[in-house]
């Protein structure tokens, strides 16, 4: 462009331009030429590179056995104060035999303990030989009030049954999660494969229940495999020091650091493995309403010194609830481990916590 002078203003003229020329069409020609990738090729656009690098399947979901142990649970006994009855539902005298916070089948019970033995220790075999056992009189007693001159109402619809003692109790959730682990394992980790394994029936005759084990499974968490945060931001790695500066264990917490997650604990999970615990960052009083194993409470002042400890056993059904509270005035927070730990680490008073993150309030 050239620009012109007007009252000190550059203005803009465009030159004339020459007319357009028409374009000559160009003809496309078939070619048998192969394309070659070449590194050049890879390297531009880079989301071509990386199309290529992901251009598999979408990845298929991976449950922990804990996940589907929670998700089963809330499906089949979420509403019930005691998890450890026989199922409410009356359909046909006998009936379903299904029993506990998973409801476990004497037919599934039975297949597991002739099919797979090994899977099982001493304790758990006979176990189930007990749960066979109280399954055949769960089908003898079902709807059958009045019809029985032996009736006995525990083995009726809704019944505790003969094994809701502390023991049964704790051997319950062993067993459950070794044959729904397997029976996962088996199905080469297809959700549709277990359900249809541990349901005895199709997606296609209980859509619901199939769709009510997924959301459950969404709300307990990612599955294993996809969990793409760093696993720090909701555990700390705590280790234990004794008087003399040794250090006499190492546990993963996961933290405690708000209302809700303080409110539910460790409530309704099938069981807390040795070397993980829950972290709270702030003490009121603790119970165990829907805990299913027993525990160790240990309560730490503001630098993590140990001040105290209490055990806290699994809370009878129909039994009021013991609160724990500390005895100490300078408690701060505490750390809650399964039953056992406290004795293993040999911990005593006035040990010290540490921590990689800066959660006490003096550190």
């Amino acid at each position: 462009m050239n620009y012109i002078a007007a009252k000190s203003l550059l203005v803009p003229v465009a030159k004339p331009q020459p007319p357009a020329q028409p374009k000559k069409l160009k003809l496309y020609k078939p070619t048998t030429t192969k394309l070659k990738l070449t590194s050049k090729a890879l390297e531009k656009p880079k989301e071509t590179q990386a199309v290529i690098k992901r251009g598999q399947a979408p990845v298929k979901p991976v449950y922990s056995t804990a996940q589907l142990y929670n998700a089963l649970q809330a499906r089949e006994s979420g509403g019930e104060k005691n998890k450890f009855i026989r199922t409410r539902l009356r359909k046909t005298p006998g009936g379903s035999s299904a029993y506990g916070p998973v409801q476990i089948t004497g037919t599934l019970a039975k297949d597991y303990l002739k099919r797979y033995p090994k899977l099982f220790n001493p304790k758990e075999q006979k176990y189930l030989q007990d749960f066979i056992a109280q399954s055949k009189l769960f089908l003898h007693h079902g709807n059958m009030k009045g019809k029985l001159a032996d009736y006995n109402p525990i083995y009726d619809y809704g019944g505790v049954g003969h094994l809701n003692t502390s023991a049964s109790r704790r051997l319950y959730p062993q067993v459950a999660n070794k044959i729904i682990g397997h029976a996962y394992g088996q199905g080469k980790q297809d959700l549709s494969k277990f359900i249809r394994r541990w349901r005895g029936k199709s997606r296609k005759e209980t859509p619901k229940y199939y769709a009510d084990i997924e959301r459950n499974l969404n709300y307990y968490g990612v599955p294993q495999n996809m969990i793409k945060r760093n696993a720090a931001d909701d555990t700390i790695r705590m280790q234990f020091i004794g008087k003399k500066g040794n250090i006499k264990g190492e546990v993963s917490a996961e933290i405690a650091d708000n209302l809700s997650k303080r409110r539910i604990g460790l409530s309704g999970r099938a069981f807390l493995p040795e070397g993980r615990g829950m972290f709270f960052d702030k003490i009121a009083a603790f119970w165990m309403k829907d805990v299913n194993f027993p525990l160790d409470l240990i309560f730490l002042d503001k630098v993590g010194a140990i001040l105290e400890q209490q055990h806290m056993p699994i809370n009878e059904p129909n039994t009021p609830q013991t609160l724990y509270m500390s005895k100490s005035a300078g408690a701060v927070h505490a750390i809650e481990l399964p039953a056992g730990q406290y004795e293993k680490y040999n911990l005593y008073v006035g040990d010290i916590v540490k921590v990689a993150k800066n959660i006490f309030y003096s550190l």
